[in-house]
């Protein structure tokens, strides 16, 4: 497995901040290893791009969709720190996020909509297995401009297909 992205050697990341709250004045976004083979050209190129206007000053804060009130996407959301709580039922599991009430459905079928929607969270289908792990496939999710799958803003298309596992 690739395990996830990682800061520019180069660029070591330090900060005060959480979820984009500075607690002191010295803020750098984090600056993104572009040269990540998992990158295809496009993706690293729209990263080098805000690496170059992080370092060059231009960006103070770099867009996040939580700064903005908007829900993190799959599997974004997951990354910042807050309260989350979990309720199932016998055919969908809820995951709802304390701050602004977003909540994630996982339906718990065998297959996708013929159709999907795109939207932030996706449609996604779930199943358990051992018992105790949650299998969570999720597809349909939009892609285009300010939608990333992590705070490194890691750009995707709609054809992103995630496959969680929460135990």
């Amino acid at each position: 497995a690739h395990g996830p992205m990682k800061t520019d050697p180069n660029y070591p990341y330090v900060s005060q901040c959480q979820n984009g709250a500075c607690l002191g004045g010295n803020y750098r976004p984090p600056i993104v290893d572009t040269k990540d083979p998992i990158l295809k050209p496009w993706a690293a190129k729209h990263m080098q791009e805000t690496n170059e206007e992080a370092l060059s000053g231009k960006m103070a804060i770099p867009f996040t969709s939580q700064s903005r009130c908007w829900p993190g996407g799959v599997p974004g959301q997951l990354l910042f720190l807050q309260p989350m709580y979990f309720i199932q039922t016998p055919k969908q599991v809820w995951m709802i996020w304390e701050r602004d009430n977003f909540v994630r459905r996982i339906y718990l079928t065998d297959q996708h909509s013929k159709n999907v929607k795109p939207s932030w969270f996706g449609e996604s289908i779930g199943h358990y297995e051992g018992g105790d792990t949650l299998v969570v496939d999720t597809i349909g999710l939009a892609g285009g401009k300010n939608h990333y799958i992590d705070s490194f803003r890691t750009p995707h298309t709609e054809k992103l297909h995630v496959v969680e596992r929460v135990t």
